[in-house]
């Protein structure tokens, strides 16, 4: 979907922004809307369509503060990226999570925030990471005129047929799961403080 031209793409990270999503793109009425669902239930219980607040249209939400690491998180990777922060944070690995619900058009200002002001940044997503949302977001980093750039690693399905399984087996076999992510992130933090000049 982010191949296509004028196309927004959204990734809400449960049912009530899914819902909030679904109304903006009707009042927006400004092209083509995607709203990627992936197959899971919803993670807790959705309240009428009157009792969730709008959304500003193209604009991401930052769910937690940390200096060592950004977590780029769409979707259902959302509240996954939370809970691996929470592990981090026992480890002394303090990481800002970012609900990034819109990946086209995305939160350029904020994207910008966020790689000026962490030395690692992490994409995740539940989706294949080739021409997905961390190839993409790698593209516009690189864009961004930086004093000194993070390192940027994007998390994701690889680039392979996954076998048939039930979603949380599979999501933990490819280490999509709250401590899968959370290991890669300690080696990455690790490996980013091995490349700091002394």
């Amino acid at each position: 979907m982010l191949a296509i031209p004028g196309m927004t793409v959204t990734a809400p990270k449960d049912g009530s922004e899914m819902l909030a999503l679904l109304r903006l793109a009707t009042q927006t009425n400004d092209g083509p809307w995607s709203v990627r669902w992936p197959r899971a239930a919803v993670p807790e219980a959705v309240p009428s369509l009157a009792e969730i607040p709008s959304l500003e249209p193209y604009t991401w939400e930052i769910l937690r503060n940390g200096a060592d690491c950004v977590l780029l998180a769409t979707g259902t990777m959302v509240l996954t990226a939370s809970r691996s922060a929470d592990l981090l944070e026992a480890d002394g690995i303090r990481c800002t999570v970012v609900n990034c619900r819109f990946l086209k058009p995305y939160d350029r200002d904020m994207l910008e925030e966020m790689v000026r002001s962490h030395p690692l940044v992490v994409t995740l997503e539940e989706g294949q990471v080739s021409n997905g949302f961390g190839a993409y977001m790698a593209m516009e980093i690189n864009s961004i005129e930086q004093s000194s750039p993070p390192r940027v690693a994007a998390v994701g399905l690889p680039d392979d047929f996954i076998q048939h399984g039930s979603r949380d087996g599979l999501l933990a076999e490819l280490g999509l799961d709250v401590e899968g992510i959370a290991e890669r992130v300690r080696k990455l933090t690790r490996r980013s403080a091995e490349l700091e000049p002394a």
